[in-house]
């Protein structure tokens, strides 16, 4: 016969597991990045880096800016996304021209590129953090000297 002590023990626990389950279900749904409805106006870093506004005419025809996350709600949002979004281009240009095979984190493809007082370096991505790496030092080294070069 099981006692009162283990009893309670078990009760404790389920309602633990009750209680997790019921924020679970009270918590606000994520449903991804925010998207315009069709013909609501948003907003989005242009080619050129200035931010512009359009208006999403179709439920089937959402546009490139939608598709790759260049969509925001405010002006303002994309005013403060436009550096980030230079910025991002002109890594992925760099890491490319100097490791044609650059990409996602692998086995050996482990070198990374982190601004520290405002010069580019090349880093060990000892964890799958990066959103581009290189294959060597050199390569990476190459990459931080074109971005230090552009100023960026």
């Amino acid at each position: 016969m099981t006692n009162k002590t283990e009893l309670l023990e078990q009760l404790a626990a389920k309602e633990k597991e009750i209680h997790r389950l019921r924020e679970l279900i009270e918590a606000p749904e994520h449903d991804g990045l925010w998207r315009p409805k069709v013909g609501e106006k948003y907003f989005y870093v242009s080619a050129s880096g200035k931010w512009e506004h359009a208006p999403n005419v179709s439920k089937y025809i959402v546009g490139t800016h939608i598709y790759h996350g260049n969509c925001y709600q405010t002006e303002k949002s994309a005013e403060a996304a436009s550096p980030f979004v230079s910025t991002t281009l002109k890594v992925c240009a760099a890491a490319l021209q100097a490791d044609p095979d650059a990409g996602p984190w692998s086995a050996d493809r482990g070198k990374m590129l982190c601004k520290i007082y405002n010069t580019w370096r090349s880093y060990e991505a000892n964890a799958k953090t990066a959103d581009i790496c290189m294959h060597t030092y050199e390569q990476a080294d190459k990459a931080a000297d074109i971005l230090n070069a552009e100023g960026v």
